[in-house]
C-alpha cells in the first residue's frame, strides 16, 4: 500500500466536494435509497438581493433542514413560516413523510415547536453555555 498521509483542506476545495460524494454514495448503497435532491428556496427583494431562504434535501422519505434565515429587518413578518411552508410542501410532493432539523437555543427552536416540531434530543452546552436542539415533523 502506498503511504498515506493526512492534510488540512478548506470544506470549499474540491476535496470537500469529493467526500460528501464518496460518503452519499455510500449511504445510497447501503440503504437502497437513490433519489437524494437538495432544495433550496430563497426570499429575494426587487433588486434580486437574498433577504432570506431555506435549504436542506430529500433523502429515503425525509426532509433535512439544514439552514433557514430571513434578513432581521423581516424578522416577525411571516416569511420563515412561508419559508418552511414551501419547503415542507416540497417534499410531500416529493414523496417525503418526515421531516428534521437542528437549531441552537439563540436561534428558532420555539419558531419550529409552534409549527409542529418536536424535541428528540439536545446537546447541553454547546457552544459554551448554550444548547443545540433536535426536532422533526411528521409531514401531512
Amino acid at each position: 500500500m502506498d503511504t498515506l498521509r493526512i492534510v488540512a483542506e478548506h470544506m470549499g476545495s474540491d476535496a470537500g466536494s469529493e467526500l460528501e460524494r464518496a460518503l452519499y454514495a455510500h449511504n445510497r448503497s447501503v440503504t437502497e435509497h437513490a433519489a437524494w435532491q437538495l432544495v433550496l428556496f430563497c426570499l429575494r427583494d426587487e433588486t434580486d438581493a437574498l433577504r432570506g431562504g431555506i435549504a436542506g434535501y430529500l433523502w429515503g422519505g425525509w426532509l433535512h433542514i439544514t439552514m433557514l434565515w430571513v434578513h432581521e429587518s423581516l424578522r416577525g413578518h411571516g416569511f420563515g413560516a412561508q419559508l418552511l411552508a414551501s419547503v415542507e410542501a416540497y417534499a410531500l410532493e416529493h414523496g417525503c413523510t418526515d421531516a428534521y432539523l437542528s437549531t441552537f437555543d439563540f436561534q428558532a427552536p420555539e419558531f419550529y415547536r409552534a409549527r409542529g416540531y418536536q424535541a428528540f434530543a439536545e446537546l447541553a452546552d454547546c457552544p459554551r453555555g448554550h444548547a443545540y436542539h433536535f426536532l422533526r415533523k411528521r409531514l401531512s
